[in-house]
């Protein structure tokens, strides 16, 4: 696993700390299953659900957006 895929997955469930959610309440927001998410967080390809990961951290943690490769993704 990526550095950048690991810092992803803490703030994620940094995030769903600050929600207090579960990443299976998570996921049924999401319309998918737990193993879905875990999955996308392992590395699996998924737009939509990446989108929606990178924007319920950024919605509760703002510095996750600051981070240097989550800009260098966003200028690509």
């Amino acid at each position: 696993m990526t550095t950048a895929l690991r810092t992803r997955k803490r703030y994620f469930h940094a995030a769903l700390a600050l929600a207090e959610m579960t990443v299976v309440a998570f996921a049924r927001m999401q319309g998918v299953g737990p193993k879905h998410v875990y999955a996308v967080l392992a590395g699996r390809e998924s737009g939509r659900l990446e989108a929606e990961i990178d924007a319920f951290i950024a919605a509760r943690l703002p510095q996750y957006s600051e981070l240097p490769e989550r800009r260098n993704k966003e200028d690509v």
